[in-house]
């Protein structure tokens, strides 16, 4: 899966398309007596700016007394690249591309054995303009809510992550840009709610698309896409109380996880292992009372899972079992809940399909919001009740996915993510005690940032706003 949003932020390409082509037309030897060779065609050269690092090459093939029976896409020189989505498709997509001239070709072979060639060329520039320095305040312009600025941290960055253990907040990694590019980041900003005070850390390795979970004083930062575009397995863990890092590795390599802790364990589960790989079910558990790791497996192997806790419940829901969901394949109803107290599994099902979905449980229901599913951004909420034991439907005032969720009081802030045509400056605002929804708006539509819940405050830290511009501020939600 694409770098960070893909999980984890989500980008508008624009790609200038210039029309030239070099046309090879070599034929091998027939089986078929007067078979003509057939005719193939890679597409139009391309040229991009970074930070936009993906194209679709259309290709196609005729053949003037039969058919095609095969396509296959090659790379010919250039940088190294990551993957080419379905070499073996007349139309593929081409990712994670760095900046210099590529050239690629397609082979088409017919039905009588004949083959012919044609060649196609991509150019990667970079950036004019950095993608980092938002330099405009944020400020919500509607609703009661107000966005107040708290601090700021050490590196702008999106798809960043946050977690609260003892008296400290931290902010770790995400993307970061450099040199007019996303880069996985190693930077953990932390913040002492006690001294007021702001550190830094590092990461053991750079990372986008991981997961984290805490444990006690413990915060643990789990897989993840780092700079190689490998998914790794590294497992970071901070320990807040004495202010110490230790590294141990997952069973499984991957990146898009879910997590979640009940009781003395948390839960990494599901992920990509890679592009083309089958979809993990594996999950990594780790029991902090002995300090021991085992795993499990989920009833479907699937990457981006919403994951939350209610009482002696975890749930995983939705995801995605292919992960070029942006063609509307692979989405999952799918909902794996592990008893705590049983240790045992059983499976619901949400309302519809979906993947990047918001996850987050008040007042004994769990909330799973918005996602992308078969006909793209969605803008339903289904919700559990524990005490009813049944499934009800909710509507959020505007369809998005990867949403970011916090708690204070007695509501739930739904904030920001995106859809189809960029970021959302949205909120919507859940009153438990009144069961009623209300919405807020950004001045700026903002989408990569984390929130997090921390003693009586919530926090939105980082994030993306049009144009790949990326900020460093933290500010503090107030209702």
């Amino acid at each position: 899966m694409k770098q960070l949003i893909k999980l984890a932020t989500f980008f508008l390409i624009v790609v200038c398309v210039f029309a030239s082509c070099i046309k090879d037309k070599p034929a091998t030897s027939s089986p078929i007596s007067n078979n003509k060779p057939p005719i193939a065609n890679a597409g139009v050269d391309q040229t991009i700016m970074l930070p936009t690092d993906s194209v679709e090459l259309s290709g196609s093939g005729t053949d003037p007394d039969g058919s095609i029976v095969s396509y296959s896409w090659s790379q010919i020189s250039g940088p190294a690249l990551f993957f080419i989505v379905n070499p073996n498709n007349a139309v593929v997509k081409l990712k994670n591309l760095l900046v210099g001239v590529y050239e690629f070709e397609l082979k088409v072979t017919d039905n009588g054995g004949l083959t012919a060639k044609d060649k196609v060329q991509v150019i990667v520039n970079q950036s004019n303009n950095s993608c980092s320095g938002m330099t405009d305040s944020i400020y919500i312009t509607t609703g009661n809510v107000r966005m107040i600025p708290f601090g700021q941290l050490s590196q702008a960055r999106s798809g960043l992550v946050s977690a609260t253990a003892g008296n400290k907040i931290i902010f770790a990694a995400g993307n970061e840009c450099r040199d007019g590019r996303w880069n996985a980041s190693t930077r953990v900003d932390i913040f002492d709610m006690i001294t007021q005070t702001w550190t830094t850390a590092e990461l053991s390795e750079s990372r986008s698309g991981f997961a984290n979970a805490v444990v006690g004083n413990k915060i643990l930062i789990a897989g993840g896409i780092n700079n190689q575009n490998q998914v790794s397995g590294r497992v970071d863990i901070y320990d807040a109380s004495t202010n110490l890092w230790s590294t141990v590795e997952l069973s499984i390599a991957r990146g898009y996880i879910a997590s979640a802790t009940i009781g003395n364990k948390a839960f990494f589960a599901g992920g990509t292992t890679g592009y083309a790989n089958p979809k993990s079910s594996r999950v990594d558990i780790y029991d902090a009372s002995t300090n021991t790791w085992s795993t499990a497996e989920l009833s479907e192997g699937r990457l981006a899972i919403a994951a939350t806790t209610l009482g002696n419940k975890l749930f995983f829901a939705g995801g995605y079992t292919d992960e070029d969901y942006w063609d509307f394949v692979g989405t999952s109803k799918r909902v794996d809940i592990y008893n705590n107290a049983t240790t045992t599994w059983s499976t619901e099902f949400l309302s519809e399909g979906r993947g990047a979905i918001a996850a987050i449980t008040l007042n004994n229901k769990v909330f799973f919001a918005g996602g992308f599913n078969d006909n793209g951004a969605s803008h339903k909420v289904d919700i559990y009740d524990n005490n009813l034991q049944n499934w009800s439907t909710a509507t959020l005032s505007l369809a998005r996915f990867c949403i970011q969720v916090a708690t204070l009081g007695d509501r739930i802030l739904f904030a920001n993510g995106a859809n189809q045509k960029g970021e959302i400056t949205r909120m919507d605002i859940y009153d438990g005690s009144s069961n009623t929804w209300t919405t807020a708006d950004l001045n700026l539509p903002l989408t990569g940032s984390t929130v997090i819940r921390a003693g009586n405050h919530v926090y939105v830290a980082g994030g993306s706003s049009p144009n790949a511009r990326i900020t460093n501020k933290v500010w503090r939600i107030e209702f």
